[in-house]
């Protein structure tokens, strides 16, 4: 959201993999819905990922393969495996 991004300063980090380094596979994947956090569950769990949905309709986002309801302006922290 544009509020993080004025308020939040961006956290950079150099790579240590070279020019031949393997791409990782993505940490989740999401579509349809907005993602505003990924982080590790408090409990340790797994990860936790925050979507939006920045529409006046409800929509339907998947989160690595699986159906999340959001209601129109919805924010909502999702656990992942």
């Amino acid at each position: 959201a544009l509020a993080d991004d004025l308020a939040t300063p961006l956290l950079v980090v150099l790579g240590t993999g070279g020019p031949d380094a393997t791409p990782a596979p993505p940490a989740v994947t999401v579509e349809g819905a907005e993602v505003s956090a990924l982080r590790r569950a408090p409990d340790g769990s797994g990860r936790e990922v925050r979507l939006w949905n920045p529409s006046s309709r409800p929509a339907t986002a998947s989160v690595d393969g699986h159906p999340v309801e959001l209601r129109p302006w919805e924010i909502r922290v999702q656990s992942v495996g």
